[in-house]
């Protein structure tokens, strides 16, 4: 049995990982146990009266929701991203707004050197790996999971969306980063493994491998975004970096009003940008905006080849599909979170044992 909690006057932390707390504590009273992030309100035992008692609670509590929010929403994780990220209507009462302190935004550096850092020693093939920016402890982590007797390599010291920002064009991107990863490591053939925007520049990179005589034997693609025509009509950079900003200050409540450490601590309690200091946040955000820009104008060509591997969240199916189209015979493992934030599929373990798997073939 769980004790309830005590009664809220309201809710104070309109982040999304605050409501998701709240959706939490509200279910637990109405199932009578401990209820997980990603777990499902029909599958606790819940059904259309019980899912209208907890509506009402929840409102009680502040939080703008309806019947319907839950019906398509039915975890704490899903409704609380939907509730902040997906939804201008969050809280009543309550407007959040971008924060002001990362507007001011350091440039690029389209002259700055590749880093290749070495994660991992050892013989043999070299595993590349090509992390984002935001998730980057996360997908270190994810990395170690699946690491074995084979030396491991890091392209990009702050992730994957600097170089993409820098160079302004995929294929640029690639031909940096071969050459980089070529000059510190020189092998025949080599795996590569991409999460977000770096699945976008390992696939670029496993082409400029294949261009210059060499190999890429495994090419692994971690929830690649969509690129190209998929992602829609072309939009402005300075667009795509004020909903950037305006998604942010949903997903962790801010004002406009925090200084760069009090966002950082929010966002690194949150799982984000934990390896980044609180003076690069606003550039980072900026590098976000041009790298989804370089990706929105590049158009993957295919890649077939009996060593790519897709694994995705099953909800995102424009990214599935276009990816699934782009690797040709691929194997694809699809996972069942549901969110935008990638952390929930980074930190699941079931991910390192798929890569794992597939590394070891």
């Amino acid at each position: 049995m769980v004790n309830p909690s005590p009664a809220h006057d309201g809710v104070a932390d309109l982040s999304c990982r605050g409501l998701e707390r709240v959706i939490r504590s509200v279910w637990s009273r109405t199932f009578a146990r401990d209820v997980a992030p990603g777990d499902d309100f029909f599958e606790l035992g819940g059904d259309s009266l019980s899912i209208i008692d907890t509506v009402a609670e929840m409102r009680r509590l502040g939080v703008a929701l309806r019947a319907s929010d839950a019906l398509r929403h039915p975890t704490p994780a899903r409704l609380a991203e939907h509730l902040t990220v997906g939804s201008a209507r969050t809280v009543t009462g309550r407007k959040i707004l971008p924060p002001r302190e990362l507007r001011t935004s350091a440039g690029s550096d389209p002259g700055a050197p590749v880093t290749v850092t070495a994660l991992a020693p050892g013989p043999g093939q070299p595993l590349v790996v090509f992390p984002s920016s935001s998730h980057l402890a996360a997908e270190l982590a994810a990395v170690r999971a699946c690491s074995g007797p084979w030396p491991v390599l890091a392209v990009g010291a702050a992730g994957s969306d600097r170089l993409l920002s820098d160079a302004g064009d995929v294929a640029a991107a690639a031909v940096r980063s071969t050459q980089a990863v070529v000059a510190d490591a020189p092998a025949r053939a080599y795996r590569l493994l991409g999460f977000g925007s770096g699945a976008v520049l390992a696939v670029e990179t496993a082409r400029r491998l294949r261009a210059t005589g060499r190999e890429a034997e495994l090419l692994a693609l971690v929830q690649p975004p969509v690129a190209g025509a998929v992602a829609g009509t072309p939009v402005e950079t300075a667009v795509l970096h004020e909903q950037r900003l305006t998604n942010l200050a949903r997903r962790f409540a801010l004002t406009g009003d925090e200084s760069l450490t009090e966002v950082g601590s929010r966002m690194r309690a949150a799982g984000w940008y934990e390896e980044a200091r609180a003076e690069d946040l606003a550039g980072l955000q900026l590098a976000w905006a041009r790298a989804a820009q370089t990706i929105r104008r590049y158009e993957p060509a295919p890649l077939p080849g009996a060593g790519c591997v897709l694994i995705h969240d099953a909800a995102a199916r424009e990214a599935v599909d276009q990816w699934r189209a782009v690797l040709g015979s691929s194997r694809v493992h699809l996972l069942d979170h549901g969110l935008a934030d990638p952390g929930a599929a980074l930190g699941d373990a079931g991910v390192g044992r798929l890569l794992r798997q597939e590394i070891a073939r």
